[in-house]
């Protein structure tokens, strides 16, 4: 069945894609071409990867427990062959978190997920053709019962008990063309394609040397990121949005926690807020089994909402 246009309630049941795809594309950090294929699988099987470059590896199960540390991308590896990694793969889980698919076998030649757009919106897409097969067993969530925070180097992260998953998110940069922005929302598939999956990765223009001599963004363009250069927006047409730099460090943060392995009910905050400190806060959260509970009741959406 096709996804819903404007979901308003998650769905009980687990999922899964009714038809298996696959896509190709440049990489943002090495620059060569990768491939993704995405296969049905059944329920309680999870979000399973394969990285094709170390075939004895097999596949392994997304969980904090195969996230890698990095600011620049969300690193994912086999928890027990750290070489078999799969870089940049932010921006395809929070499609697979938004259009609320819980089980898929997806194979990856090259090692990182294609930069593609620089956003969601070309992931978003993909899984909305391909559409959406409820499988007979109940969604599982993780559902957080008290607060857990981190602070590091001047950012935060938090979770909190919420009824239903909620998204936020504060920024201040130096650089007068971003400035202060914040974004919130309730989360639900036809929000997140509309107003989150369409927000692009960004940098500073003076930091691209220095990124480059690093070996990364290799791939990088002003067609996959915005360059941002003091009070200026290199790229021609600007922002897609007023404050689309909060918006993709919202899309970040929810393709970050979908490396929980389950949909995170409760509400998460951020401020500065990158990948690392997000890894952090996963490590936190599953550090005390008093932080949290899994449950399969699912939560009650309120109407999304958006504030900038």
């Amino acid at each position: 069945m096709p996804f819903p246009s404007s979901p308003n309630l998650p769905s009980s049941f687990q999922s899964t894609i009714e038809k298996g795809f696959s896509f190709s594309g440049e990489s943002l950090h090495s620059g060569q071409k990768c491939e993704v294929s995405l296969a049905p699988s059944k329920e309680n099987t999870g979000i399973r990867f394969y990285n094709t470059d170390y075939p004895e590896h097999g596949f392994f199960s997304l969980s904090p427990a195969c996230l890698l540390p990095g600011n620049l991308a969300t690193i994912i590896a086999h928890p027990e062959h750290p070489e078999a990694r799969i870089s940049t793969t932010e921006h395809f889980l929070a499609a697979l978190r938004a259009f609320e698919l819980d089980n898929l076998d997806i194979t990856v030649s090259g090692g990182e997920i294609p930069i593609q757009d620089g956003c969601a919106a070309f992931f978003s897409q993909k899984l909305a053709q391909a559409g959406r097969k409820e499988l007979p067993a109940k969604r599982k969530w993780i559902k957080i019962l008290q607060e857990v925070h981190i602070a590091h180097e001047g950012a935060e992260t938090a979770l909190f008990p919420s009824e239903y998953p909620q998204f936020q998110i504060e920024i201040d940069f130096p650089a007068p063309a971003i400035g202060k922005q914040g974004m919130s929302c309730f989360l639900d598939a036809d929000f997140f394609t509309k107003e989150i999956a369409p927000a692009r990765t960004f940098v500073n223009a003076d930091q691209l040397e220095q990124l480059r001599q690093m070996g990364l963004i290799k791939g990088g363009t002003l067609d996959n990121a915005l360059v941002v250069d003091g009070d200026k927006i290199v790229n021609p047409e600007g922002t897609r949005y007023p404050n689309e730099f909060a918006r993709h460090k919202l899309l970040d943060a929810i393709g970050d926690l979908y490396c929980a392995g389950l949909p995170i009910l409760g509400r998460f905050s951020g401020k500065k807020s990158g990948h690392n400190i997000n890894r952090m806060l996963l490590q936190k959260l599953f550090s005390d089994s008093h932080n949290y509970e899994i449950v399969e009741a699912p939560p009650l959406y309120l109407p999304s909402s958006l504030k900038d």
